[in-house]
């Protein structure tokens, strides 16, 4: 789903309740791992800038995705993040409470820290 939101708050606050919760929990627990990073919103959705590494969420029709610039490291942490399909730098959640945030905090530590 493409947004027109113009800052990253105004994007997660254009959804329920239970999106927007899990999308603020997502957000800070990357901003906790790389508070130096750069915050916007890139292709539609919010991105995160840390040097060359990038980092993205967005809510999609049918699920969650959130962006990871390390593809190997994906697919090892798979498991700990929860319900979960992925692709090569894409995980993708069909449902909030699908999504592990401990997983994906240990995740985001070993790609941007």
């Amino acid at each position: 789903m493409h947004s027109s939101a113009e800052t990253v708050t105004e994007y997660i606050n254009s959804f329920d309740p239970e999106y927007k919760d899990v999308l603020n929990s997502i957000r800070d627990t990357f901003l906790q791992i790389a508070p130096e990073a750069e915050e916007s919103m890139k292709y539609k959705m919010p991105t995160y800038m840390l040097g060359e590494k990038i980092f993205a969420f967005a809510v999609q029709k049918y699920y969650i995705s959130v962006y990871v610039s390390n593809h190997k490291l994906i697919s090892e942490h798979s498991k700990f993040l929860g319900k979960n399909s992925h692709g090569k730098s894409c995980i993708r959640f069909s449902k909030p409470e699908h999504i592990n945030l401990d997983g994906l905090k240990n995740l985001l530590t070993e790609v941007y820290s």
